[in-house]
């Protein structure tokens, strides 16, 4: 299993990320050669997946993430707002006995999370676009996640 370094290029700040075990990488920006080992390491972790995911999360404005301590490995996580809103979908659907919730309900518990009501009808009409939300009769929802 190959794990990665996430750091800043020392010229133009771009988040960068390499195999733990490369020595050097040249920045796709400023196209300067970085010594890695030289460089104060951000993250490192196991996956390229994780990787991508943490890089992605740290370009997007400090507003829209949020920090939450992982506190088995002492280290953080960073979720958007569309993760924590998927993240309240499976909480809900794990609490619901048949995988059907009322709407109503639903957006009730959106708003209490911290999620703007249009915002909530704006992602769930998304959600039904790409045939990941079914409604069974009119006010009820069943999600395909």
């Amino acid at each position: 299993m190959t794990t990665y370094k996430i750091f800043h290029c020392p010229r133009c700040e771009t988040l960068l990320y390499c195999p733990y075990i490369q020595k050097t990488k040249k920045c796709p920006k400023c196209q300067k050669k970085i010594v890695i080992r030289r460089m104060k390491i951000l993250k490192v972790t196991n996956s390229l997946k994780d990787t991508i995911f943490l890089i992605q999360n740290l370009k997007l404005p400090p507003e829209i993430r949020q920090k939450i301590t992982d506190s088995t490995k002492n280290s953080f996580i960073l979720k958007g707002k569309k993760e924590k809103f998927l993240d309240l979908i499976r909480k809900i659907q794990r609490n619901s006995l048949n995988q059907i919730i009322l709407e109503n309900d639903f957006i009730k518990e959106a708003e209490q999370a911290g999620f703007s009501e249009e915002w909530v009808s704006i992602q769930l009409a998304e959600l039904e676009k790409n045939g990941l939300l079914v409604h069974p009769t009119k006010g009820q929802l069943q999600f395909i996640i």
